[in-house]
């Protein structure tokens, strides 16, 4: 019994000799790269900072976008399945906007700094803008006096020129299209008549 003891009191003296070498052993130097955090959303690291690219999880920030896919009164829901580059394809202005983010910074709503481009759009939806003009003769929003105007039609004229898609097709928002698009007009029409120069005298 005498020498199991003994064995035991050994490997005791070795495992705290080899801890007192290890807490002396000497630190490295310089101030290492922060590590990526369990803990910490994909794309972070502990420290908080946040590194964009174009194969990040939007998710990981944008959950509430992302969750709008299961909402069916949302236009995402018919797209959800698209990866989110198919539409927000602006990889220099996504990297701008996302620049200096960091995890704890509140989630941004709505694009500022990036577009939506119609050309995404089209590729599914018509092939041109005239094309959807062709296909949509009953899509109308209407003013307050009762006129009538396919927005896909007012797209094609000059002073419109503006206007995206993605103004009135909210997809994350579950606001009727007919609310949104009206909306949109009301941005500039904002006395709700869409006849021109009959606002200001």
């Amino acid at each position: 019994m005498g020498a199991k003891v003994s064995r035991a009191a050994l490997a005791l003296v070795l495992c705290l000799g080899v801890g007192a070498l290890a807490a002396c052993a000497p630190a490295a130097s310089g101030s290492p790269e922060p590590e990526a955090d369990a803990a910490a959303p994909e794309g972070t690291t502990a420290a908080g900072d946040f590194s964009w690219s174009a194969d990040a999880d939007c998710a990981t920030c944008h959950s509430a976008a992302v969750e709008s896919g299961a909402n069916e009164a949302c236009g995402y829901s018919q797209h959800a399945e698209m990866p989110c580059m198919t539409c927000h394809d602006d990889e220099a202005g996504l990297a701008a906007a996302h620049e200096g983010v960091a995890a704890s910074d509140k989630v941004a709503t709505k694009l500022k700094e990036t577009v939506v481009k119609d050309e995404p759009c089209l590729s599914c939806h018509g092939g041109s803008l005239e094309s959807l003009v062709a296909a949509t003769p009953d899509a109308v929003v209407m003013d307050s006096k009762g006129t009538e105007a396919n927005p896909h039609e007012v797209l094609q004229q000059e002073q419109h020129g503006e206007i995206a898609c993605a103004d009135c097709h909210q997809m994350h928002d579950d606001k009727p299209i007919e609310t949104a698009a009206h909306d949109e007009c009301l941005s500039c029409h904002h006395t709700d008549v869409f006849t021109c120069y009959t606002c200001h005298e």
